[in-house]
C-alpha cells in the first residue's frame, strides 16, 4: 500500500478499505491495530482502517453443493485446527471459491 501510495506521488493516506475472508480465521482488531502501528511514521500515520468480511463460498466436487462452508472441529494434541467439510454431505472434497481473500480494495488519500 505504501509502495503504491508513493509511486503515485500521494501525499497522505487517510483510509484504507480491506477485505478479509473468514477462510483466513484473521482477527479484524488485531489487522487494525498492527496497521496503524506500521504505518507510524509514514505517510500513513493516522490511518483509518475499514474491514469487510467476505463469507466463504465452495463447491463441493462430490455432491455439487454450492454455498457456504461448515467447519469441523479438528483436536490433534489440544491443538483446534478447523477442518473444512460440504454441510450437504460432509465430504471434504471441496473447491473454496471465497472466503481466503486479505486484499485492499481502495485508498483514500490526498495528492
Amino acid at each position: 500500500m505504501l509502495e503504491k501510495a508513493k509511486k503515485n506521488k500521494l501525499k497522505k493516506i487517510k483510509t484504507a478499505h480491506i477485505i478479509i475472508g473468514s477462510l483466513t480465521l484473521l482477527n479484524h482488531d488485531q489487522i487494525k491495530f498492527w496497521l496503524k502501528e506500521l504505518s507510524k511514521g509514514t505517510i500513513a500515520e493516522g490511518l483509518l482502517v475499514k474491514i469487510k468480511g467476505q463469507e466463504s463460498e465452495i463447491l463441493c466436487r462430490k455432491c455439487g453443493y454450492a454455498g457456504k462452508l461448515k467447519f469441523r472441529e479438528n483436536v490433534i494434541d489440544h491443538l483446534f485446527l478447523p477442518k473444512f467439510a460440504c454441510p450437504k454431505c460432509d465430504s471434504t472434497e471441496i473447491e473454496i471459491r471465497k472466503g481466503n481473500e486479505f486484499e485492499v480494495e481502495k485508498i483514500i488519500a490526498d495528492k
